[in-house]
């Protein structure tokens, strides 16, 4: 049996905003036993900023490696730097998250001597990789293809993520196990103060409200969204629309981009006066709170984190079919499924909801208690948690 604590040391390509990645690991740190398990987070590219500070908080160490390229100058002298971590620390786990710290992390762990290697896959492979913002060369791809046969376990936050990386990479099922995203369900009571809350963010509370959490980039399709919005006030046009998210900076010219092209979209459909982008939210469940309607319009997910979170506030939710969306809803019962890239299947389904209190509140009753079965906190860390016991137990 394994003496003292696990140490275990877990590589991010970054920690900008509270994405899914970067609220799952607070997650893990916050809950994870620190009577058995010991932390240090690495991400690639990210300065001492808020989340970090916070990591730090809950008790893990963070030392951010300042990667700009993991085949650049910057990633070979870091690569000595993490390896003299992993050393010094005597790292018992190594878990790697996101595209670039998979390939980065196996190689610099098997050089190390990590005795395990575990892979976090959090998407159905999407094309926005990591620190290389564009698709990675075929020869990475070959790379991480190799190095897999290196790693212990592969965690995938959804079954049709582990259906995916399992054909697309030819891992073995057996080797990749489910872990779903989990939700605090006491983040989110079961009354809030939607008058003052709305009228704080310049709403009108007596008017629908229908929003989303998400960042800015095109995987988001919240142009979809958009449309949607304007077919929807043509019958019901006191309605309200947000969208809450990181709305990038200066070095981020992809999300700048996008967020330009979805304001220039509202002033064409007339949606300027119903339609607000109102950026980060560092605690986003008052937001979600004075939500009538919930929309995820996602092209691609692994397993939303906004929409558990959407769940656990009772809200009747609209989401995009794909990844593990089906997973976290059953349709129809604690949610409503529509196809992507659907604007059309999208407006029909917030008008229906609009119309129907009743089903707003059946559904969103549904869903609170689809999270308390089967994605609470408890339920991640207990199985987290056996998962290194048993991987460190069998090395």
């Amino acid at each position: 049996m394994y003496q003292g604590k696990i140490k275990i040391l877990i590589l991010i390509d970054h920690l900008y905003g509270l994405g899914g990645s970067e609220r799952n690991l607070l997650q893990i740190i916050t809950h994870l036993d620190h009577s058995k398990f010991s932390f240090i987070i690495c991400p690639l590219d990210s300065d001492d900023n808020h989340i970090v500070k916070e990591l730090k908080h809950k008790g893990a160490k963070v030392f951010p490696l300042q990667v700009k390229r993991i085949y650049g100058l910057s990633g070979l002298r870091q690569a000595f730097r993490l390896r003299r971590i992993l050393k010094e620390n005597e790292i018992d786990i190594i878990q790697t998250i996101h595209f670039a710290s998979d390939v980065y992390g196996t190689l610099i762990a098997k050089w190390a001597g990590v005795p395990v290697i575990i892979s976090s896959r959090r998407d159905m492979g999407y094309k926005f990789v990591g620190l290389m913002h564009h698709n990675p060369g075929w020869h990475l791809l070959l790379m991480r293809r190799v190095l897999n046969k290196h790693v212990q376990k592969f965690i995938s936050v959804s079954e049709k993520v582990r259906q995916t990386i399992s054909e697309s990479e030819n891992i073995p099922l057996d080797k990749i196990v489910t872990i779903y995203n989990s939700i605090d369900v006491t983040s989110f009571p079961d009354s809030c103060d939607r008058n003052n809350l709305a009228k704080q963010i310049g709403l009108d509370p007596q008017a629908p409200i229908i929003g989303t959490i998400a960042n800015l980039r095109p995987i988001k399709g919240l142009e979809y969204f958009i449309h949607a919005a304007g077919t929807v006030i043509k019958s019901s046009p006191s309605c309200q629309f947000i969208v809450v998210g990181y709305e990038g900076s200066s070095g981020e010219s992809e999300i700048e981009h996008y967020y330009k092209k979805l304001l220039q979209l509202c002033r064409d459909l007339g949606l300027t006066t119903n339609f607000y982008f109102l950026g980060y939210a560092e605690n986003s469940a008052p937001l979600v709170s004075i939500m009538d309607i919930f929309v995820l319009s996602s092209l691609s997910e692994g397993f939303s984190n906004s929409l558990l979170e959407a769940m656990a506030a009772k809200k009747a939710v609209v989401a995009t079919d794909v990844g593990g969306n089906a997973e976290a809803l059953v349709h129809k019962e604690s949610g409503i499924l529509i196809p992507a890239r659907d604007a059309d299947a999208l407006a029909r389904s917030i008008s229906k909801l609009i119309e129907d209190e009743n089903l707003r509140k059946e559904l969103g009753e549904k869903a609170r208690e689809r999270i308390e079965k089967y994605f609470s906190i408890e339920r991640m860390v207990q199985t987290l948690e056996s998962l290194y016991e048993s991987l460190l137990k069998d090395r």
